[in-house]
């Protein structure tokens, strides 16, 4: 049997991507087989300031402040705006309210770091791998940084969770949800996560089977039409669509 994934170029498939596929195919096309750039802004400029602050300080640097901003200031590469102000502001305090939830933590060895995760799923030809922020022996974290802290876990998130518990495997592990003022820490079991990851298991797929039926990249983009009113559309990516739709 042939292996489309190699026909398209794709070496491996993510949660995150698997995710978007869910929610909207045309961005996942356009991303993962035209190659569009994801155009990450100061949010997520700051939660990888804030991961790298917090990383930092667990290990007792004393300018974990200074390599947070440092990571940030990289990113924006020295554009001014409102929205940079105010993500850069909030990388402090967003530290000290991750410092808090791991205060149980802080003194117990230091976690791995950016742990790959690797998963095989049945019938699919390539892995899927994705990142996890924090592996403890007790189990496994993902921080999330926001301006809105949820009270429970976001299914999304139970989804990324559910693959890195899978491929460490972890019975249980911890959403940290960090904003500015306040923090909240929603445990998560294998028994959520395994059901939530099932979704990825459809996409993967759904994935496969688009991509074992179409000729090239453009036939793929002419199979869905765009809701361009979704938040992840923007001029730029809009005119992409529209061009590879209609070329």
């Amino acid at each position: 049997m042939s292996n489309p994934f190699e026909r398209f170029g794709i070496k491996q498939l993510s949660p995150t991507g698997l995710l978007t596929y869910q929610s909207n195919p045309s961005m996942w096309v356009g991303k993962t087989l035209f190659g569009w750039r994801d155009e990450a802004g100061p949010k997520a400029w700051c939660g990888n300031a804030v991961e790298t602050g917090l990383h930092s300080r667990l290990n007792k640097a004393p300018d974990f402040l200074e390599r947070a901003y440092n990571i940030f200031d990289q990113k924006a590469q020295g554009e001014i705006s409102d929205e940079i102000e105010a993500g850069r502001q909030n990388i402090a305090p967003m530290i000290e309210q991750a410092w808090l939830a791991y205060a149980d933590r802080a003194n117990l060895a230091l976690p791995l770091y950016q742990v790959k995760c690797v998963n095989w799923i049945d019938g699919i030809e390539v892995p899927l791998v994705g990142y996890l922020d924090f592996e403890w022996p007790e189990g496994i974290d993902d921080l999330k940084t926001t301006l809105a802290c949820p009270t429970k876990a976001r299914d999304d998130h139970l989804v990324q969770m559910g693959a890195y518990l899978k491929a460490r495997d972890k019975k249980a592990g911890r959403l940290v949800y960090v904003t500015p003022k306040r923090f909240n820490v929603v445990p998560v079991t294998r028994e959520e996560t395994d059901a939530a990851y099932e979704g990825l298991v459809r996409a993967a797929k759904a994935v496969r089977h688009l991509l074992s039926r179409v000729h090239d990249k453009h036939d793929a983009a002419k199979l869905f039409a765009p809701d361009f009113s979704d938040f992840r559309w923007n001029d730029a990516t809009r005119t992409m669509a529209l061009e590879a739709i209609n070329g």
